[in-house]
């Protein structure tokens, strides 16, 4: 799952691919699919969430948006610039795409 793909499970508008698997989401090996399936931008940000804002994607994303607004945030990770300002955008995209595949699966992607 990159950045500008939608969640692993879509709404039945989907495309077959998706259907397919939507239908099949219903066995441990099924979720183990899904979690290899996801790239390493994606455990960082998954694993940022569990050991900095205590497994809660609410408060991980209102420090980035603090963040962009110049408002005091969690962690320093450099000086303002506009790749930063590029990556955190990213980011909430990428964390607006695992929270609703989270959801829609009713699991915590990083949780094994």
């Amino acid at each position: 799952m990159t950045a500008d793909q939608g969640p692993l499970i879509d709404s039945p508008q989907g495309d077959d691919r998706t259907h397919k698997r939507e239908s099949s989401i219903n066995s441990t090996s099924d979720l183990q699919g899904i979690r290899n399936a996801l790239s390493d931008e994606e455990w960082m940000l998954l694993r940022v969430r569990d050991e900095l804002y205590g497994g809660s994607w609410d408060q991980f994303v209102i420090d980035l948006k603090a963040r962009l607004s110049g408002k005091p945030y969690v962690f320093e990770i450099g000086p303002p610039s506009d790749q930063l300002i590029e990556t955190i955008g990213n980011h909430l995209r990428i964390i607006e795409k695992l929270r609703a595949t989270e959801t829609q699966l009713g699991v915590n992607l990083s949780i094994q």
